[in-house]
């Protein structure tokens, strides 16, 4: 059950707010043109299906602790090209780079997204905690339109510590001047956020769009991020 004494609201970015599936196909796509994927022989759609999956492997083995952001940034670029026959470090770490620069680029929100900050702003304080690094969230935030909403953006770089340990939190707490009494978590993650916040002895909020089966303990869930109009 959610409480009335919230004063601030901590969003998740990327699949929250940030539509990064949509945006990420975009700019996959702009990648493989610049790098000629037709000229060799690399189905497009398999690729980015590929990338996906790898990338999204790759974050939760991050947020365990178990590899580094390093690993993360090359090796869901080599992982896939290697699906294609094709082992060539210098070329993952290219596509990465020009990927990176395309992506925060790309504008695509959930739905309601802007009716439902717009709705919030002027009720809470709201800020962003999120495992993305950190130049290319702010340039989403920036090129999104969305960097008005916020007060403050927390990330894993400036943190130390990647969602869902408690260190992030407790960083957000001292920079925020929030509490875990006055605060709630948005975000679509069950174990980084969702985990992260329970950890951290905060309400959670779970943006659950997909359905995804979960044994993490939540205060509520929604289905749309219109949902919150009500709830909050």
């Amino acid at each position: 059950m959610l409480n009335n004494k919230y004063t601030h609201l901590f969003f998740d970015l990327d699949h929250t707010l940030w539509d990064f599936e949509a945006n990420s196909a975009i700019a996959l796509n702009e990648v493989m043109h610049q790098f000629k994927f037709d000229e060799k022989g690399i189905d497009k759609n398999k690729f980015i299906k590929l990338y996906s999956q790898y990338n999204a492997q790759l974050w939760s083995q991050l947020e365990k602790g178990l590899i580094t952001r390093a690993e993360v940034k090359v090796n869901r670029f080599l992982f896939t090209l290697n699906e294609f026959e094709i082992n060539d470090f210098d070329l993952a770490k290219a596509l990465d780079n020009v990927y990176l620069k395309i992506l925060p680029l790309q504008t695509k929100l959930f739905d309601d997204a802007i009716e439902v900050l717009d709705f919030l702003l002027p009720k809470y304080q709201m800020h962003i905690i999120t495992n993305g690094f950190l130049e290319v969230q702010t340039k989403k935030l920036k090129n999104s339109n969305l960097q008005k909403y916020f007060c403050e953006i927390i990330t894993s770089e400036e943190a130390n510590a990647n969602k869902p340990q408690i260190e992030i939190f407790d960083f957000a707490f001292a920079k925020t001047k929030a509490t875990a009494l006055n605060s709630v978590m948005i975000g679509d993650n069950p174990f980084a956020d969702m985990q992260g916040a329970l950890n951290a002895g905060m309400d959670r909020i779970l943006f659950n769009t997909n359905n995804h089966e979960h044994d993490i303990a939540i205060t509520t869930e929604i289905k749309s991020l219109k949902e919150l109009m009500q709830l909050l």
